[in-house]
Parts: structure tokens; C-alpha cells; sequence
């Protein structure tokens, strides 16, 4: 299989937290230095009420999974993509627009999370850090006044971007 699932841990609410491992095959969650192959991290709904980001992450896996596009099955060999496509369900569950159970902005979160505040946030980094360096994050967002996705400035705290990352520009590691 080109994708497994894994449970990166649980919510306030109890709530299991999905991570697709994406590759040919799917790498573990493990340091990185090794493989050879790059390193894509995506994250999605840090803010339950974005839905459009669900859409942009069903896209991209679907394509990623796509057995007969070339330009998947390219990058796949080149690199591992690692993706939590409803990174706050409580909040969504919950109907909270913006934070999760416990009334937290998620994207507020990254410099230090805490289990009893922003697990969602602080499973995410967790993995991060095992991962070693990530060679390109993307946080996806909507907003309800533009027509479109769009990917967000790398948050606070993200650990181990590359140094490439850190020095480019607008969308880089802070």
C-alpha cells in the first residue's frame, strides 16, 4: 500500500488523531537522516470551522494515491509525506470555529503546547521531532471571505525545519 494510518494519540475528548503515512512504501515514524528521501509534513484544520481545507487535503492524498499519475508516483520516490488532515476534530465535533475542547487556538499553540491544553498540537510535534527535519511543512487554512485554500506562515515552535526553510522568505520557519 502506498498510505497507512496511524494514531498519533488522543484528544481532550478522546478523540483519536489520524496521521496518513504517504511513500513508496510509507516510512515509519522515525529519524530521517538516513532514507535519503525528503520530507513533507501537511497539517490541516488547526481551525475546525476552515471545511475547505478537508476538500485541499482530499485532493492532494487522492492524487498522491493515484496509481496512474506520474508526477505521484515521482514524488514518492523521492520523498515521504506525512498528513493530519483534521488536526482539531473536537473543535469540529463541537462546532467551534477556531479552537478545540479546551478553547484553544491551535495555531497559537506550537511554542508550547501542553497535553491538558492542545494535545492535538502537542501529538503533532511530538512526531515532528522524530521525524528529525522537515523539508516542506504546509499548514492549510481557508478564509469564509476568499474563494480559495491557502497555506499559512510556518507557526511558532515548529521544530527542525531545514536551514533552507528557515532562510526562505515569506513562507519559511520562523
Amino acid at each position: 500500500p502506498r498510505c497507512l494510518v496511524e494514531v498519533l494519540g488522543q484528544t481532550l475528548d478522546g478523540r483519536d488523531l489520524h496521521m496518513l503515512r504517504i511513500g513508496s512504501p510509507p516510512a515509519p515514524v522515525a529519524p530521517r537522516a538516513a532514507t535519503g528521501k525528503k520530507t513533507l509534513w501537511v497539517h490541516a484544520r488547526q481551525h475546525p470551522g476552515e471545511t475547505a481545507a478537508s476538500w485541499w487535503v482530499d485532493g492532494f492524498v487522492g492524487r498522491l494515491l493515484d496509481g496512474e499519475d506520474g508526477v505521484a508516483r515521482e514524488l514518492l520516490k523521492r520523498a515521504d509525506v506525512f498528513v493530519i488532515p483534521n488536526a482539531n476534530p473536537d473543535g469540529g465535533v463541537r462546532g467551534h470555529l477556531r479552537t478545540n475542547a479546551a478553547g484553544a487556538n491551535l495555531n497559537r499553540e506550537w511554542a508550547e503546547p501542553a497535553l491538558d491544553r492542545s494535545p492535538e498540537v502537542f501529538l503533532m510535534r511530538q512526531a515532528m521531532e522524530t521525524l528529525g527535519s522537515l523539508d516542506i511543512m504546509m499548514d492549510i487554512h481557508q478564509d469564509e471571505e476568499k474563494p480559495y485554500t491557502f497555506i499559512s506562515r510556518t507557526p511558532l515552535g515548529v521544530p527542525r525545519c531545514t536551514p533552507a526553510l528557515r532562510e526562505g522568505g515569506r513562507y519559511a520557519c520562523p
